[in-house]
């Protein structure tokens, strides 16, 4: 997991980040890194989590997840706006690694 970081593929979808890389062990695998710098509660963090996670466990049981490590970051405090977007950027997500 933590090799993602260094040799994944970014995507930036406004002040929430991935990044994507393949692995060999023939799952997906999903990171979170959320501090607290930009969402000072807890409750945000794990909602935001759980929403990130929702599209690829629904991928995992129709079967058509792919082997990648995938870890999820913020780069900016997330306004209102964007957090309401979050299904969609992890849907995009799934479709890009389905592809």
């Amino acid at each position: 997991m933590k090799g993602c970081f260094v040799r994944g593929l970014p995507f930036f979808f406004g002040a929430i980040a991935c990044k994507i890389a393949k692995n060999e062990l023939g799952h997906i695998r999903l990171g979170f890194s959320f501090g607290k710098k930009y969402l000072d509660k807890v409750v945000s963090r794990n909602r935001l989590r759980r929403v990130l996670a929702e599209p690829f466990s629904v991928s995992i049981q129709e079967g058509r997840s792919k082997a990648v490590d995938i870890v999820f970051f913020i780069v900016k405090k997330p306004q209102r706006e964007e957090l309401k977007n979050v299904a969609s950027v992890a849907q995009s997500v799934v479709e890009y690694i389905n592809k």
